[in-house]
């Protein structure tokens, strides 16, 4: 069981070691790079001596399971494809509310004042551009405005 969970380390380790390297983070990338090495020469030492069809099928899944895990947080966290979100809304209260949203959660943006022509008239309200930096942050603004009934004009700039 122990040389299982062992290669399910290692595989998560090495996957992450790999996201590093792309994401020029050598110190981390080397680090990870000694310690997979450790835990599979560990794991192979241990799988050689049980000479069993089983443990080689099982140290597989581990490996699998280890590469899953490490793909989804990375997933969640990752900076890649991030968005600027251009929002207003004709109801001020509806911005404030987001806004309130968006402090909650530590999303950058910035608050600002702007106007709504509604024919010959210009109403005042509130324009919130925000900076997500992962894909997570940026799906939490989709599921507000979603869950919301309220309706907002949304610009959607990839960086």
């Amino acid at each position: 069981m122990t040389t299982i969970l062992l290669k399910a380390l290692d595989s998560f380790i090495s996957t992450a070691k790999s996201i590093f390297v792309y994401k020029n983070e050598q110190l981390i990338a080397c680090g990870m790079i000694g310690l997979s090495q450790f835990l599979f020469l560990t794991v192979v030492s241990e799988v050689v001596l049980q000479q069993s069809i089983t443990m080689n099928l099982l140290v597989s899944f581990a490996a699998m399971i280890g590469a899953f895990i490490a793909f989804k947080i990375t997933n969640k966290y990752t900076k890649d494809k991030t968005f600027t979100n251009i929002i207003t809304s004709k109801n001020k209260e509806d911005m404030l509310e987001l806004w309130e949203f968006l402090k909650a959660h530590k999303i950058d943006n910035i608050l600002s004042d702007c106007y709504n022509i509604d024919g010959k008239k210009a109403n005042k309200t509130l324009k919130i551009e925000i900076f997500t930096r992962t894909r997570h942050e940026s799906k939490m603004i989709d599921n507000f405005i979603e869950e919301n009934n309220k309706k907002y004009f949304r610009e959607i700039i990839k960086r």
